[in-house]
C-alpha cells in the first residue's frame, strides 16, 4: 500500500518569488533541507544497514509498538553541518503528539480544506525541546496506479501552539530517459528549490531554482529515513520505496532492510543503525 503517493496532478510551479525569509522559518529549513533526497538515497546505505542492525546486539532497545512516533532526539550532526543537536534526549509524550497533530491538521485544512490528508499515519517526530516536526501525506487509493507523489513536513512549535512553517515536498514520475525524477521542494507555499533526483539520491539543480541547497550524504541519509519512517509501517514503507522503483537487486533488498529497520527499532534507532 503506497500511503505517500498522492493521486492529485502535480501542481504547477511558478517562477519564484522574491523575498525576505522570516528567520523563524529559516531555522526550520536548515534541518529539512535536504528531505528531497529522501527515498532514493536509503538505497545508498544498503551495504552497511544489515551490518549496521546486527551490531546492535543486546545494546539495542525492545521494539517499540509505537514506531512511527520518534520520542527523542539522538547527538548526530544535523542535515546542513554546521550545528550539531542536542545530545539530551527530548520526551514527547502521547498528548503532545496528539496536540502536534491537532494544531497540524486545522493550519492545513484552513490553507487547502480540498486536500484529505492521512492524519492517523502521520509522523510526529522531535526537532528540539517543544518543537517538532509533523510529516503527513494525501490519503491515497492503493488501487489506482500512482502518477506522482507528494508529502508535506510541518514544523509545529508546542509552547507557541501554532505552526511556523510547511514544507511540501513533490516527486513526479521516472523519466525512463534520464533515469530521473523531477522534484520540488516549497516553504510556505514558494518554490524553495527544483531539480531532479535519481534513484542514487544524486541530485540536479534546475536553471529556474532559487537555491542549490548544499546536499550532504549524511543528512540526507537521516532525512531519507525520516521520511520513510512518516508512512507509519513497515508495509507502507516497503510499498513506497518499490514504487519509487527500487525492484530489482540489491535497492529492492536495501528497502526491505530499512523498513525493518524503522518497524523493529523506531525512527531514531533505525537512523541511529543506518546513517553512521
Amino acid at each position: 500500500m503506497l500511503d505517500l503517493i498522492s493521486q492529485r496532478p502535480l501542481k504547477q510551479v511558478g517562477p519564484p518569488k522574491v523575498g525576505t525569509m522570516k528567520v523563524q522559518s529559516l531555522r526550520w529549513l536548515r534541518i529539512g533541507i535536504l528531505a528531497l533526497a529522501l527515498f532514493a538515497v536509503v538505497a545508498l546505505v544498503l551495504a552497511n544497514s544489515v551490518a549496521h542492525a546486527s551490531s546492535l546486539g543486546s545494546s539495542t532497545p525492545p521494539p517499540n509498538a509505537a514506531a512511527e512516533t520518534d520520542t527523542s532526539v539522538p547527538s548526530r550532526q544535523s542535515a546542513c553541518g554546521d550545528a550539531t543537536e542536542s545530545a539530551t534526549p527530548v520526551q514527547l509524550g502521547k498528548d503532545q503528539a496528539n496536540k502536534a497533530k491537532s494544531i497540524s491538521q486545522q493550519h492545513m485544512y484552513a490553507i487547502d480544506a480540498a486536500t484529505i490528508l492521512d492524519w492517523e499515519k502521520a509522523n510526529v517526530a522531535v526537532a528540539s525541546e517543544g518543537k517538532v516536526w509533523v510529516t503527513v501525506a494525501p490519503v491515497s487509493d492503493p488501487k489506482e496506479t500512482p502518477q506522482n507523489f507528494e508529502f508535506y513536513r510541518i514544523a509545529v512549535d508546542l509552547e507557541l501552539s501554532e505552526v511556523v512553517n510547511v514544507q511540501t515536498y513533490r516527486i513526479g514520475q521516472l523519466d525512463p530517459a534520464t533515469g530521473k525524477y523531477e522534484s520540488w521542494m516549497l516553504s510556505d507555499g514558494e518554490l524553495l528549490w527544483h531539480g531532479h533526483v535519481d534513484k542514487e539520491g544524486n541530485t540536479t539543480t534546475a536553471p529556474d531554482s532559487p537555491m542549490d541547497p548544499a546536499f550532504q550524504t549524511r543528512g540526507a541519509c537521516e532525512w531519507g529515513v525520516g521520511a520513510l519512517c512518516g508512512t507509519g509501517g513497515a508495509a507502507s514503507c516497503y510499498g513506497v520505496c518499490l514504487g519509487l522503483g527500487f525492484v530489482n537487486g540489491w535497492a529492492g533488498l536495501g528497502c526491505a532492510s530499512v523498513c525493518g529497520l524503522i518497524a523493529a527499532l523506531g525512527c531514531t534507532g533505525a537512523t541511529n543503525a543506518i546513517c553512521k
